[in-house]
């Protein structure tokens, strides 16, 4: 479907906008449009959402710049220019006739060829295409994006009356490939899939609150990572989400869905019901079911409706349950345990799997496209069925039946050896590195070499967090070593199935010596650190680095001194050692000053200057890009990365670059001289940074950093400017990394990452 290039967005509200973001930032030009109002800006209403859209937070936009691509419209003077839009998505509030009339008036001025598309949480297609042409219909289908639809990865698709053969199809494929999304086809029913089992879920989950003394916090521990939900568990989203809105949300469920069998079960409780009477309507109103109060959380209490400090946690075994790191076993032990536990997961897991059975034909297909719904819509990371697979297909089933729950009649027809069939990728470039089951090399410890598919091979981290340890170090030199020697080996990508690509160097392998004072074994790591920087680098055959989540410290160096590089959108880069009182010496900070050199029309010093103050002053605020297009704008990633907006097609991606790069035929970088500024340009930053100190912007610690930073990126005590080599800049970034090792609160620095996991400004 390359045929889409521009998108009309009618309504302006917080989901339209953040659909006309998303679009935009996926390169399309977008026309936004809203009501028209009345002075001298009809556009006005439209033009304020694009507006907003740069001040929420998380950002729906990639980078600021982004915003230039949608175009502010109203519905009296731009339904003429519809007729320019390839695609037409309508987002305007819940309201039949709202969205009925709104559809009139676009098919009279849609082209024939345009894709027609409602966004609805639930309202029937079939009534909102109700006066819809013939030839109307077979272009129209629903789509309901989840909230914020940049970061969620779940787009169900619902099929129109009279949706043409095929085009949902197409559609599901530009989605996923230019969009990023995760699709799945729903039925035209309320709520669709995701909303339908989430809102069940979690009316299910708090129940034991009213039903079974189970408090609050209980509840919260029950149902979030412990079981392989966010760590908002049930009772923070209920806040996060606005007790009002899924008041609301329910209500109309329950009035719409008369043929359930569960309908009564979607009422909501009456005390929560007086909640929002009250006002306690959850983060908006700084009051739901959490509160903090003189700096502590406290939770609602529904005898008085007031917040008081948390009961103690009485679950037995948690702590235990706590440390199973799988989570397949854990759920096994979970829905086995003897006590309160085990009470609470075998009541809301049984209904939640017999619900989500019986939903089946009517809600969708099968039973994968419910867990896709919930795994990348609600951010579970096992879907119902998945769960009743993992703790025993049989032993759920001879539970449900010993309780007398509802059983539908598909169940009987699967096969209790095999149990629930796991999903496909439906696409070829949809894949793991587990899934290709790719043969072994050489095993490092942290890190493996393994052969995939025509000559490509993969080096992939396996240590804690991916952590880059002195294993990894050697791994990768070795590795590089070895690909370059066999001639059946085109190139390496370095890549992982996680959602991180990296957290950096392995702080923890310094620590030890570090107490000790024992620095020589730390200049040896930082020396094999910038070693394998310079291998990558210069390889005689491609080393691409395959990025996804997080690339910091360490990680992004890796990243940076590869020539090529494919990154998912969604990767957040960054030199952030300063935060844990280091400078980059793996390179990173070289790679800064090398770039604004090479940046610079000619390498004279007052026009590489502005260029390495905007490398410093990246580096010095360890800002993390929100992207990777920003990252691109921040200097951490080369201007000829190949970006993908759908993370699971990266691997895929990789490998064609790579095989490309190797027909060309590959050329690996040259060693070159740059112009370092000196001592003089030292100063001037030096400068900027104490301006910043005066204004308590940054600590005095922070001032000494940022200096320290100053004397490396500019080449130390040159007294003009000057060409080096980039050995010259390495030797400066690794005698300063071991001195800052020798100050008390770099270590305080370290310490606090490395026992809280939290960033200390002392």
């Amino acid at each position: 479907m390359s045929k889409i290039n521009h998108v009309a967005i009618l309504g302006a509200g917080v989901m339209g906008s953040q659909i006309a973001a998303h679009f935009a930032n996926c390169g399309f030009s977008v026309s936004l449009l809203d009501l028209t109002s009345s002075g001298k800006r009809p556009s006005l209403i439209s033009e304020n959402a694009i507006k907003k859209l740069l001040k929420l937070s998380p950002s729906p936009l990639y980078t600021p710049q982004i915003i230039n691509n949608i175009t502010a419209g109203n519905f009296d003077q731009d339904f003429k220019n519809l007729n320019q839009a390839d695609l037409i998505i309508e987002a305007v509030i819940e309201d039949l006739s709202i969205k009925q009339n709104l559809w009139d008036q676009i098919c009279k001025h849609a082209r024939k060829d345009a894709i027609l598309a409602t966004n609805t949480s639930g309202l029937p297609l079939k009534n909102i295409a109700k006066h819809f042409s013939s030839k109307s219909l077979k272009q129209f289908f629903g789509v309901h994006f989840f909230n914020p639809p940049r970061y969620q990865k779940l787009l169900e698709l619902i099929p129109g009356p009279k949706t043409k053969p095929g085009l949902l199809e197409e559609f599901a494929e530009f989605a996923r490939l230019h969009l990023g999304k995760g699709i799945v086809v729903a039925k035209d029913t309320p709520n669709f899939i995701g909303n339908r089992i989430g809102c069940y879920a979690m009316q299910k989950s708090m129940m034991p609150l009213f039903e079974d003394g189970f408090t609050i916090e209980e509840i919260d521990i029950l149902t979030g990572p412990l079981m392989g939900r966010p760590k908002s568990a049930t009772f923070r989203t209920l806040d996060l989400i606005g007790v009002d809105t899924i008041l609301y949300v329910t209500a109309n469920l329950h009035a719409a869905i008369k043929n359930d069998e569960c309908r009564n079960e979607f009422i909501m409780p009456t005390p929560v019901k007086k909640m929002v009477k009250q006002g306690q309507l959850g983060a908006k109103s700084k009051k739901g079911f959490f509160s903090k109060i003189d700096g502590e959380i406290r939770s609602i209490s529904f005898d008085d409706f007031e917040y008081h400090s948390p009961k103690a946690i009485n679950l037995e075994n948690v702590a235990k349950y706590k440390k199973i790191p799988d989570l397949v076993k854990r759920l096994g032990a979970l829905y086995d345990d003897p006590g309160r536990i085990g009470d609470f997961y075998r009541k809301f897991l049984l209904s939640l799997l017999s619900y989500s059975a019986r939903r089946i034909p009517e809600i969708c297909h099968n039973h994968q496209d419910i867990d896709k719904a919930m795994k990348w819509g609600w951010a579970w990371q096992m879907g119902p069925f998945e769960i009743w697979q993992a703790i025993g297909f049989q032993k759920i089933l001879t539970d449900l039946k010993a309780l007398s729950y509802p059983i539908p009649e598909w169940i009987s027809r699967v096969d209790p050896k095999v149990g629930f069939t796991q999903s496909k990728p439906p696409f070829i470039d949809q894949f793991t590195i587990k899934q290709k089951r790719m043969r072994l090399i050489i095993d490092y410890k942290d890190a493996r070499l393994l052969n995939w598919k025509q000559g490509i091979c993969v080096f992939e981290f396996t240590g804690k967090a991916n952590t880059i340890s002195s294993n990894v170090l050697d791994g990768i030199i070795d590795a590089v070593g070895y690909v370059e020697q066999n001639d059946d080996f085109k190139g390496i990508l370095i890549a992982n199935d996680s959602s991180m690509f990296s957290a950096g160097a392995n702080l923890a392998e310094m620590a030890g010596h570090v107490q000790n004072r024992d620095f020589a074994p730390i200049n040896d790591v930082v020396n094999k650190f910038q070693q394998m920087s310079q291998v990558i680098h210069y390889s005689k055959k491609p080393v691409i680095p395959v990025v996804q989540g997080r690339a910091l410290g360490g990680a992004c160096e890796v990243v940076m001194a590869a020539p090529h590089a494919v990154v998912a959108q969604e990767s957040y880069m960054g030199l952030v050692e300063l935060g844990v009182g280091l400078i980059p010496a793996g390179g990173g900070t070289m790679r800064m000053a090398k770039l604004a050199a090479t940046m610079a029309a000619e390498q004279k010093a007052f026009l590489v200057e502005p260029l390495l103050r905007q490398n410093w002053l990246t580096i010095a605020m360890a800002k993390v890009s929100a992207s990777a297009l920003d990252a691109q704008q921040k200097h951490y990633l080369s201007p000829n990365a190949t970006l993908v907006t759908n993370p699971e097609r990266r691997l895929h991606v990789a490998a064609q670059v790579l095989l490309q790069l190797s027909e060309l035929p590959y050329r690996a970088p040259q060693a070159s001289k740059f112009l370092a500024l000196g001592a003089n340009a030292a100063s001037t930053f030096k400068a900027g940074a104490y301006n910043m100190l005066q204004s308590h912007f940054i600590s005095e610690y922070d001032y000494f950093l940022a200096c320290k930073l100053a004397h490396v990126i500019c080449g130390g005590e040159l007294t003009r400017a000057t060409m080096v080599d980039e050995q010259y800049i390495l030797d400066l970034e690794r005698e300063t990394f071991l001195s800052l090792l020798g100050e008390k609160k770099s270590l305080a620095r370290i310490e606090s990452i490395l026992k809280y996991n939290r960033p200390l400004r002392n």
